[in-house]
């Protein structure tokens, strides 16, 4: 009786002996090959791998040296790791599924340089980004030298002549006005044929019965007369007068524009202990646009690959595919118990940075997070790194739902040793941080397309530095020295808005200490230039104003004219009474 079959046994073992070789002569290399191939299509820069060893029992990789490139920088990496190891369920993998419950990842780099370009033939992609939209605004420190009032008056144009001329067309306009309007008003000549009516009715006393009644009728029409046309010319000067003290008002208003002239090219031209309570912004803010712009930037090219993390198909539901003859066709089923095409539940990670190593988890990793029931996460922590005391760095991405995406990250990091810090590259005021310890807290999310993030940071042990021109004046020297005076400050940035439009804000009390060092100075300073500048802005105006004022009292002979017949309807008034008194019973 025969115990072992020979020929099945040789099967068997030629079996695995040819699986084995295949493993061990193909496996590794194919599988190399198919991350560079996939991942250079991904990335549309080279990924490559210094090797891959697969195993079989259990099933799982171990990836070295993986380089990916920068598409937007061929000689540099945008992202290194030196060792990757993961298994993977091999139960998953029969359904077309890769599920990976733990993964380690070792020596991950950022921004390191190849010795090769790793650019494509045909030039990638630019990833969209804040550069598309709405440019960073640029900040520049004023020039501290007070200019020459006569160069600002002629290249700045004063709001006060503007209005004197404008308030000189108005008085022309009313001018002309009101001489037409007064030539249709009764005149003397009109007013003095009222007189000869007024004699002719005295006469009618002498002519009996009759010519008193006729009389007295023809006085009562005469004073209606009368008093209408005095009526006309006192509503006149009644509006005359009005339009008289409007135009006194403009007037008014355009001898305070010179002040107003003074003080704004005063606050243009001239800082003062109020002006620097931006000192912070003018200082600080291109860096801080610039590291803006940079976070930003990077954020758009990763966020393609997080929104895919999005599948319209509901969590276990199964695709609708339209049969297509001829031609196979994956059928997706609806699952009992429904898991992702791709999963990786959890990957240990050390990352090198240059103030010292992170360590952290990175949790779900997976395309359709509403499957797994859970936003992809992140946790890094650093402790007694060579530059930072301890740092923790945490956040998530999250796409459980496809209309409402929210990121958002936390950041916590006491200690962090700053070392030749340039603040301020302005030629005229270079300011360094050499030295100090900061203490920095930051909250960044990201909902839809609206941002609102915040970092405050503690600055203490420092020791500003700055760096000025030799021909430098006396307020930028006593800014520097209370610059280098300033062993700690406080430092808020708030950035709202979306990624394309955002608006930055800055604020520190090194604003207050700068504003009570150098205040008593800048005081001295503006009284000076501001005394020079009303004396400059006043001998340009003044001659103008006067002129303007002149043409106002180009109504007074209008005022005049209807004052004077005015008292003569006045007159003819007086003088029809006394007729009356005189023997004519006159009905009023």
């Amino acid at each position: 009786m025969k115990w072992i079959r020979w020929q099945g046994l040789i099967a068997f073992v030629i079996l695995v002996a040819g699986t084995a070789a295949f493993v061990s002569l193909f496996l590794d290399g194919l599988v190399k090959r198919a991350i560079e191939k996939t991942g250079t299509r991904i990335v549309r820069a080279k990924v490559e791998l210094d090797d891959a060893d697969v195993t079989l029992f259990p099933l799982g990789i171990t990836l070295k040296r993986l380089q990916v490139t920068n598409p937007n920088a061929p000689m540099t990496n945008a992202v290194e790791v030196s060792r990757i190891v993961f298994s993977m369920d091999p139960a998953a993998l029969l359904l077309h599924k890769t599920i990976i419950d733990n993964m380690t990842l070792d020596g991950m780099r950022f921004g390191t340089e190849r010795k090769t370009s790793g650019a494509l033939s045909r030039k990638p992609k630019e990833p969209p980004g804040p550069a598309a939209g709405k440019p960073s605004e640029s900040f520049h420190l004023p020039s501290l030298e007070i200019p020459n009032v006569r160069d600002i008056l002629e290249r700045e144009p004063l709001e006060s002549l503007k209005l004197i001329e404008t308030v000189q067309d108005e008085i022309k306009t009313e001018r002309e006005g009101w001489k037409t309007r007064i030539d249709e008003l009764p005149d003397k000549k009109n007013l003095e044929a009222y007189r000869g009516r007024i004699k002719e009715i005295q006469k009618s006393r002498k002519g009996g019965l009759e010519g008193i009644l006729g009389g007295a009728t023809e006085a009562a029409q005469l004073r209606k007369d009368l008093m209408k046309d005095l009526d006309r010319i006192k509503d006149a000067e009644k509006a005359l007068k009005k339009e008289i003290g409007t135009l006194q008002k403009r007037v008014g208003d355009a001898r305070r524009a010179p002040g107003d002239d003074v003080r704004r090219l005063e606050e243009k031209y001239s800082l003062s202990p109020e002006g620097l309570s931006n000192f912070t912004r003018l200082l600080l803010g291109p860096k801080i646009a610039g590291w803006t712009e940079t976070t930003l930037r990077g954020y758009a090219m990763a966020k393609p690959y997080l929104d895919r993390m999005v599948r319209t198909a509901g969590a276990g539901s199964a695709e609708v595919v339209k049969p297509v003859r001829r031609k196979g066709m994956d059928v997706r089923f609806k699952e009992r118990d429904p898991k992702p095409d791709f999963l990786i539940r959890t990957a240990g990670v050390s990352v090198v940075i240059p103030a010292g190593e992170l360590t952290g988890q990175v949790r779900n990793i997976t395309g359709e997070q509403r499957l797994v029931g859970a936003p992809l996460s992140f946790e890094f922590k650093g402790e007694r790194m060579r530059d930072v005391s301890r740092l923790d760095l945490k956040g998530e991405f999250n796409r459980l739902h496809a209309s409402d995406p929210r990121d958002q990250f936390d950041l916590d990091a006491t200690g962090y040793r700053i070392q030749n810090a340039t603040l301020s590259d302005n030629d005229q005021f270079r300011v360094t941080l050499a030295s100090g310890l900061a203490d920095l807290n930051g909250h960044a999310e990201l909902r839809k397309d609206t941002m609102n993030a915040g970092l405050s940071a503690g600055v203490r042990q420092a020791n500003l530095k700055t760096d000025l021109p030799e021909k430098a004046n006396t307020l930028s020297r006593a800014m520097a020295d209370t610059l280098s005076g300033i062993k700690g400050f406080e430092l808020n940035i708030s950035v709202s808005g979306t990624p394309e439009d955002h608006d930055i804000k800055i604020a520190s009390d090194l604003d207050r200490a700068l504003k009570e060092a150098v205040g008593r100075q800048i005081r001295k300073q503006a009284a000076q230039f501001e005394q020079k500048l009303t004396e400059a802005v006043h001998e340009k105006v003044d001659p103008q104003l006067a002129q303007l004022e002149s043409r106002l009292g180009g109504f007074n002979p209008y005022v005049s004219e209807l004052n004077a017949r005015l008292k003569l309807g006045d007159e003819l008034l007086d003088e029809l009474t006394r007729s009356g008194k005189k023997g004519l019973k006159l009905p009023f």
